[in-house]
C-alpha cells in the first residue's frame, strides 16, 4: 500500500514517506488498533 501511494501520479501521490507513514497510522487507528502502532518504511 505504501509503495502504491508513493508511485501514484499527482494530485493523488503522497509527497514523502512521512506522509505515507501518517496515513498508515491513521488507517490502523481507524480500524480499532490502539496499542503500540509503529510504521517503518524501508
Amino acid at each position: 500500500m505504501a509503495e502504491e501511494c508513493l508511485q501514484q501520479e499527482k494530485p493523488y501521490a503522497f509527497s514523502s514517506p512521512s506522509a505515507v507513514a501518517t496515513l498508515l497510522t491513521q488507517l490502523a487507528m481507524g480500524q480499532g488498533s490502539e496499542d503500540n502502532i509503529n510504521v517503518i518504511l524501508w
